[in-house]
């Protein structure tokens, strides 16, 4: 398995166990202060995991190559004709024209 897919797991399960906890004990409601020790508690791990595991360079890779294909994909499309041929518009041109006459 992957270090970036193991860390990124972690932090997953870091994060879920801060909610279990909240949800269970109610910190919300009755430890207030508790629950903000224990979110800055699970920030803090989940920097350090982030950090040990590369996980940042993975993410901003992975923001890289999805921004590169949403430029290659926008540039395709300006290649492609946006009208079809005469040939395929014909069954089109046949509804616009029965609407036309019903609408007079």
């Amino acid at each position: 398995m992957p270090i970036s897919l193991l860390g990124l797991m972690s932090s997953l399960v870091i994060w879920e166990l801060v909610r279990f906890c909240n949800e269970k004990w109610d910190l919300e409601q009755r430890f207030p202060g508790l629950r903000q020790v224990l979110v800055r508690f699970a920030q803090f791990a989940t920097a350090v995991i982030l950090y040990v595991c590369n996980l940042q360079l993975t993410l901003i890779s992975a923001i890289g190559v999805s921004y590169a294909v949403m430029i290659l994909h926008a540039s395709l499309r300006k290649l492609t004709p946006s009208n079809q041929p005469n040939g395929m518009n014909r069954n089109r041109r046949s509804q616009h024209r029965r609407l036309q006459f019903f609408s007079k």
